[in-house]
């Protein structure tokens, strides 16, 4: 990756404004959400938009602190001792590896029910499509933080005017109002709450190119706060406004079908409204691929540096090896796909990442909360205390009550995995840990 100052105030804004995939979650995670919390859904985003103001808050915090491509993993270590750096790296590494094929997933499933509804498709063009894109999606990123850039700047602003068009018109073409508070259920409320939280998983993503930004101490902390403000009104907006553009009887069809029945619906209304709904979807897929992509290559390449991954040592770079593993890596889950369903592939590793991304939060809180020295006057430690508090509630909610027993297995043997390598590390590489730095540039908080 490329070590220039490129980055400025508005693409850091927008690398953490797609990551959160705005549009997408339209299609995919508000479907997720109806599943579980059916009429709840604009309560679970906008309480899960309120919570995750608490747990954004250890990006910020982070982001001033510690401007370093290590982001969550590199903070851990600088805090807590290599062991607790290294746990949350490979961490990292594991689930991370899963978002480009999961996105690829979602994309494949929702291109093929799109197309069937106008008698477009044929045998494993699912398969094709979703290698297609995460292969295109890989090209982009390959070419450089400089071009990739201007494309995530471009692409993200047409995201954003379609998200507020499209809100206005499902406010101006509901048949009525629905209550969101029928039939409320706090298990379902709760767990809904977990899946609302992963809307928001990607927010903190500018902080893995801190060191390729202008200012990063200041200008990352500001884009971290602002695109997910900006994105959470958006999406609530986004929620109430489909709430009643679908009503009761299309929420129930939504959560099963996700945004292929929306889109239904546009088909009957106009052909144009249509195809806007399909390409933005798949554009902002493709947002979020890119800059999950670059946060994650960003974030290896700092591992390389901090001496915790070797090398590839070929005559190719080591991102572009990086990103070939990652397509096979998707290769192989589309393969596994065609067993078990892409869709329930899909909802399985979401669960996965939802997870995840949860465990990392709690982990990052704490760490705030020791870097602030545990001192309860000091507003990081009451905030980052809250922050662990709601996550943990979440977390339990999900273990105990998600029917998604693989998804649980799977995060569990990740986490399992990551201390097994550190504790092998301990026993049999003493001299390894050694060489272990958690680069970048510390600055004190007043």
């Amino acid at each position: 990756m490329e070590n220039a100052k490129i980055i400025d105030l508005k693409r850091s804004f927008m690398q953490s404004f797609t990551s959160i995939g705005p549009f997408l979650d339209i299609a995919a995670i508000f479907a997720s959400i109806t599943i579980i919390s059916l009429f709840m859904m604009p309560l679970v985003v906008l309480s899960a938009f309120l919570i995750s103001y608490t747990t954004i808050y250890g990006v910020y915090y982070i982001s001033r602190r510690h401007s370093s491509n290590g982001g969550y993993y590199s903070f851990a270590g600088k805090v807590f001792g290599v062991n607790a750096g290294l746990i949350t790296g490979f961490f990292y590494i594991f689930y991370s590896s899963l978002v480009l094929p999961n996105i690829s997933l979602f994309v494949a499933t929702f291109i093929y029910s799109s197309l069937s509804s106008i008698g477009f498709n044929f045998l494993y063009s699912q398969d094709l499509y979703a290698i297609l894109f995460s292969l295109s999606a890989i090209i982009l990123v390959s070419r450089g933080l400089k071009l990739s850039s201007f494309y995530v700047l471009m692409f993200g602003l047409i995201e954003m005017a379609a998200m507020l068009f499209y809100i206005v018109f499902f406010f101006s073409y509901s048949p009525g109002y629905t209550n969101p508070l029928q039939n409320f259920d706090v298990e379902s409320f709760f767990t809904g709450v977990m899946f609302g939280m992963v809307i928001f998983a990607g927010s903190g993503s500018s902080i893995f190119i801190s060191e390729n930004t202008r200012r990063s101490g200041k200008l990352v902390p500001i884009a971290v706060m602002t695109s997910f403000t900006i994105s959470g009104l958006i999406l609530t907006l986004a929620a109430f406004a489909m709430d009643d553009y679908l009503g009761s009887t299309g929420l129930t069809l939504y959560s099963h079908t996700g945004g292929a029945y929306i889109l239904t619906m546009l088909m009957d209304q106009n052909f144009s409204l249509y195809a806007i709904f399909l390409s933005i979807t798949v554009l902002s897929a493709f947002n979020l691929s890119i800059s999950y992509l670059r946060a994650f290559i960003s974030a290896l390449d700092r591992m390389r540096k901090d001496k915790i991954i070797p090398s590839w040592k070929t005559k190719f770079q080591d991102s572009s090896i990086d990103l070939f593993i990652l397509f096979l890596v998707t290769l192989i889950i589309v393969i596994i796909s065609n067993f078990i369903g892409f869709f329930n592939m899909f909802l399985t590793i979401l669960t996965c990442v939802a997870l995840s991304y949860i465990l990392v939060h709690i982990i990052t809180a704490i760490a705030v909360m020791k870097d602030s020295n545990y001192m309860i006057r000091k507003p990081s430690f009451i905030i980052s205390l809250i922050s662990m508090i709601f996550l943990s509630l979440v977390l339990y909610f999900e273990i105990t009550y998600d029917p998604n027993l693989y998804s649980n297995i799977i995060t569990f043997a990740m986490v399992l995995l990551s201390t097994l390598i550190v504790f092998a590390v301990n026993i049999y590489r003493r001299k390894y840990l050694t060489k272990v730095t958690f680069g970048g540039k510390i600055s004190q908080l007043q």
